[in-house]
This record gives structure tokens, sequence and C-alpha cells, in this order.
């Protein structure tokens, strides 16, 4: 779903999964989602006391790439840096979509380290590239399949 504004400019966008009616609480059929590779860039500056950066997420595949998350960390530590401000998050991408997402932090948050960003997602991998100029690591632990064992139907575990 899309909002915008009177001259058509992009407002707002959601994205929705809904499961079978008479299944209302059972996603497990998510899992069986293909792998989709994307490709994400990233540019860095600074502006003020900010580190702003710019990340390029596409969809080359032929599948729904379901909840791409991205989280800022500091590359020589590991260590999260909190509080950030992201565009978007958990965003889903449709075949040959590509998405824009701006991180901003503070750079005294940084603590004098390199930005690098993780990212994860439902059912996505990354394609190596090398041509962006902040790194970009793929978050394998918060795959689904490191997730605790909790009995939901959403997970077969």
């Amino acid at each position: 779903m899309e909002l915008r504004d009177v001259s058509d400019k992009l407002i707002s966008d959601n994205f929705y999964w809904r499961a079978l009616p008479e299944h209302a609480d059972n996603l497990q059929a998510l899992n069986d989602l293909p792998r989709v590779k994307l490709v994400v860039e990233a540019t860095t500056f600074v502006k003020m006391d900010s580190c702003i950066i710019k990340v390029s997420v596409h969809n080359p595949g032929s599948n729904i790439a379901l909840m791409t998350h991205f989280q800022l960390r500091n590359q020589q530590t590991g260590e999260r840096v909190l509080p950030v401000y992201y565009s978007d998050n958990y965003v889903s991408l449709v075949p040959n979509e590509t998405k824009s997402i701006t991180i901003t932090a503070s750079r005294k948050n940084l603590k004098g380290g390199a930005p690098v960003i993780f990212v994860d997602g439902w059912n996505i991998d990354l394609v190596p590239d090398g041509k962006s100029a902040v790194k970009i690591m793929f978050n394998s632990a918060a795959q689904v399949s490191s997730w605790p064992v909790t009995g939901l139907p959403i997970v077969n575990q």
C-alpha cells in the first residue's frame, strides 16, 4: 500500500502479508520462500556531528525478499551503534525493486570506528560485490535458523 501526496510524491509505503483465512495464525508457508540474493551498496558522508549513510538495496531475483533488516555497527568492535535513525527498515522487495534507506547516527556513537551495515531477512542472502564504500555484512545470527524454539506456528522447529 502506498500513500502519495497531490503531486504523486511517495509519502509512505507498507507491505502486508496475510495468511489464508482458514489458517489465520499459521504462516509456516513463509519457510518455503526461495532464497533471494540482494545487492546492497552504501556510501557515507559527514554532516556536522552526524554520520549519514545512504544504502541502496536491490532485489535482482524473481521472488519476494521478505523483511530485509539493517543494523548499524562499529566495524572495529562489532558493537551496535545506538541510538540510530533509519528512514526505513524491515523492508520487503518485490522482484527487480530497489529501495534507498538513509541511516543517521551521531559520529560520537561510532566511538571512532568505521560504520558497517549488518543485513538479514526472512529469506535473503547477499551478493558479494565489494563496490560499496561502507562494509556490508550478512547477519547470520539473526536468521530464522538461529531462532530459539518457541512452539509458535510461524516457524517449523
